[in-house]
């Protein structure tokens, strides 16, 4: 230490240049290389967007195209599910229907709860309670009656907020009010043993679903009977 020189250090302008230089270039890097959980989570739109083929747009996307982007992000991330499916419907609303279905089919096991989360938020994206609430009924037949709830609950929720007459004025009717009728008759259809109470109007696309089921009461299950034994009769 003894020997070295001030010369051998050079405090001067250019060193301070090139310091400061290094340093951000450091910082840069630091910012490039941040874990995944400080960048910027996706919208519902851009994990969509995200899952389609290349230079695709959900509106540009065919069919096929869509409902397999939106079956892709439901099925990475179940949470994320009730966040897409409004924004699914919104884009494409000819597809209400088939987009509630592909995201019970792809979000995995299935409770009651979580379709009823789907079908509300569904609904109140697009209001059509009778094609969103058959779909979820074919994936989901044991929450029936949970998703009846639900259909009604959600379409009476986005009649209010629309413009125009109360539904409650005399000559008015709402079109939730004309696709879904409370006092719809139910079928009895035997699902695999089991009996259900299934609307009229949603047999068909039950049955089609389920093809173990039909229509009418489930058969008992016959049971062997014990035969009496012979009971021998008392010589005279």
């Amino acid at each position: 230490m003894a020997g070295l020189k001030r010369g051998n250090f050079p405090l001067g302008p250019e060193f301070l240049r090139r310091t400061l230089a290094l340093a951000g270039l450091g910082a840069i890097f630091c910012v490039l290389t941040l874990p995944p959980a400080f960048a910027r989570a996706l919208t519902p739109a851009e994990m969509i967007e995200k899952a389609l083929p290349a230079r695709k747009t959900m509106k540009s996307a065919s069919k096929s195209e869509f409902l397999v982007a939106v079956c892709e992000v439901a099925r990475k991330n179940r949470k994320t599910a009730a966040a897409i499916t409004p924004v699914a419907i919104a884009a494409r609303r000819e597809y209400a229907g088939e987009i509630v279905g592909m995201i019970l089919r792809c979000s995995g096991k299935l409770d009651c709860g979580f379709v009823v989360t789907i079908v509300a938020a569904a609904v109140g994206a697009d209001g059509s309670t009778t094609e969103i609430s058959d779909a979820a009924i074919a994936r989901a037949p044991q929450c029936a009656e949970e998703i009846q709830v639900a259909a009604r609950r959600g379409g009476a929720e986005a009649a209010g907020a629309s413009k125009g007459p109360s539904p409650g004025e005399p000559g008015t009717r709402t079109e939730v009010e004309e696709k879904f009728d409370p006092l719809e008759p139910l079928a009895l259809v035997c699902d695999d043993g089991t009996q259900r109470a299934i609307r009229q109007g949603e047999v068909t696309e039950f049955l089609r679903a389920h093809p173990g089921s039909s229509l009418g009461s489930c058969q008992p299950t016959p049971t062997a009977s014990a035969t009496p034994a012979a009971v021998a009769r008392p010589q005279k």
